[in-house]
């Protein structure tokens, strides 16, 4: 399950989520199965992420950041990928 001090990073805002990663490059948080329905974030920084069975439907999450992220059995139908690698 998803770690509650990632959450509440997360719950701050993408541009505090994104400093934050910034400060820590090393840390690869712990979303797994966290629920992202209808959330707004874009240009997330989730690289490295664990999101196994995160469920992020209709996520607005143009320009976010995928890429080395456990996208395992995530559920994204009806997300805004675009621009996102």
């Amino acid at each position: 399950m998803a770690n509650s001090v990632y959450i509440s990073l997360l719950e701050e805002g993408v541009n505090a989520w994104n400093q934050w990663r910034d400060e820590n490059k090393e840390a690869r948080p712990d979303l797994r199965g966290i629920n992202l329905f209808k959330k707004q974030l874009q240009g997330v920084n989730f690289r490295d992420v664990d999101l196994t069975g995160a469920g992020l439907e209709k996520a607005e999450l143009a320009n976010a950041v995928f890429s080395m992220a456990d996208l395992t059995d995530v559920r994204m139908a009806g997300a805004n990928l675009s621009r996102s690698i």
